[in-house]
């Protein structure tokens, strides 16, 4: 689904929000893999230091 929204629907961002422990950076990294040949360039943004 994540795919479809950023290729198929030119979605330019998607925000990752849940606990944490539940996977949303491994599920970030691996679509981060899969779509990185479509592009030019792939920006990855974390928050995790800024948020303390």
């Amino acid at each position: 689904m994540l795919q479809t929204w950023i290729v198929q629907d030119h979605c330019r961002l998607v925000t990752l929000l849940g606990m944490g422990g539940v996977g949303k950076t491994s599920l970030s990294v691996k679509l981060a893999e899969e779509l990185q040949d479509q592009y030019e360039f792939v920006i990855w943004r974390s928050l995790r230091d800024r948020l303390s």
